[in-house]
């Protein structure tokens, strides 16, 4: 499900405070402070599991760019909506999934610049951030 919107960017309380309602009805904790300074200005798409949860609904309440699910294999999202958007360089990704596909995630959002700002796992599911070492302008 995509809402395209490119100017939304999310503050540090703002990511903090969304992420804790989105994750309310989950089994994980809602996140303490991000660890690292996060750039205001980035959009945000949200990548999530599918199978972790139902509805998208849980993350209304963070303002992202568009919402992406996928069921398990990542490659079709690598593919067609992660590929293009980091090799920009212009905008971060929230995720809620298994530790396996945040592994490979993480792994190619490394090899692209980017990196890993925010991460908390409860059995074998997490949420993260990612964001680009450098912000492209």
């Amino acid at each position: 499900m995509n809402r395209p919107n490119s100017t939304i960017g999310m503050t540090r309380r703002q990511f903090a405070l969304g992420i804790g309602t989105a994750l309310a009805g989950a089994s994980l904790p809602a996140p303490a402070k991000p660890n690292r300074a996060i750039d205001d200005a980035l959009p945000v798409h949200l990548v999530y599991d599918a199978r972790l949860i139902k509805t998208p609904a849980p993350f209304d309440a963070i303002a992202t760019v568009a919402q992406h699910a996928f069921a398990g294999d990542v490659t079709t999202l690598w593919q067609n909506v992660l590929h293009p958007l980091w090799g920009e360089g212009r905008s971060a990704t929230l995720g809620y999934t298994r530790h396996a596909e945040f592994f490979v995630l993480s792994t190619l959002a490394r090899d692209h610049g980017y990196t890993v700002t925010d991460e908390q796992q409860l059995d074998g599911r997490c949420w993260w951030r990612i964001r680009p070492r450098r912000h492209v302008t």
